[in-house]
């Protein structure tokens, strides 16, 4: 439903229906494309971008779970 609000220009609603999509899209499209820049590169990853990519996947697990325990408490609007 967020996605699709999106699409069609309603971010209000989108946030309403998925705040933490909405928040982290901006961040998830700027490392996709400096993904695709480097794949295109033909040049391997570093260690270092390559130790990044496995401690943000991580970070993101966690705050998404974070999130998804907080959301289903009762009482979520009024947090």
């Amino acid at each position: 439903r967020a996605t699709h609000h999106l699409l069609n220009g309603r971010v209000r609603e989108a946030f309403y229906f998925n705040a933490f999509f909405v928040a982290t899209l901006p961040g998830l499209i700027l490392w996709a494309l400096w993904w695709l820049r480097q794949w295109r590169s033909a040049r391997p990853l570093t260690r270092r971008a390559l130790k990044f990519n496995a401690w943000l996947a991580g970070a993101s697990l966690a705050a998404r779970l974070a999130f998804w325990l907080v959301r289903n408490l009762p009482g979520w609007p009024l947090l």
